[in-house]
């Protein structure tokens, strides 16, 4: 598990979060991958 510090240290920086995990979301999500982006998903489900 990761503590506070670790976080701060080593942030994660996306180009792009995209919300919600459906159809067009994913398909968002793969295609911006697929031009080198680094990209989360994020769905609440």
């Amino acid at each position: 598990m990761h503590n506070d510090k670790q976080k701060q240290e080593n942030p994660q920086i996306l180009d792009l979060l995209v919300v919600g995990g459906g159809i067009n979301g994913a398909s968002i999500a793969t295609d911006a991958a697929g031009r080198g982006l680094t990209v989360g998903l994020y769905d609440g489900g």
